[in-house]
């Protein structure tokens, strides 16, 4: 899993052909990578929607 400033950006999964997928925090596949190290920052690079509310926008709020 990976966060940064506390909003969860996704995640990586080891496939039983020993490549790893990265998701992003919709669970969305970003892609398939042979070394750990490109998954992570794949999912790094990954970007939340610029509307989306940050984990901070939305304490105390209900919706």
């Amino acid at each position: 899993m990976g966060s940064r400033g506390g909003d969860f950006l996704g995640y990586v999964d080891r496939q039983p052909s020993g490549e790893y997928r990265a998701f992003d925090a919709r669970s969305s596949v970003i892609g398939d990578f042979s070394i750990l190290a490109e998954a992570t920052a794949a999912v790094s690079a990954a970007s939340p929607d610029d509307d989306a509310p940050s984990a901070e926008d939305l304490q105390g709020t209900v919706r």
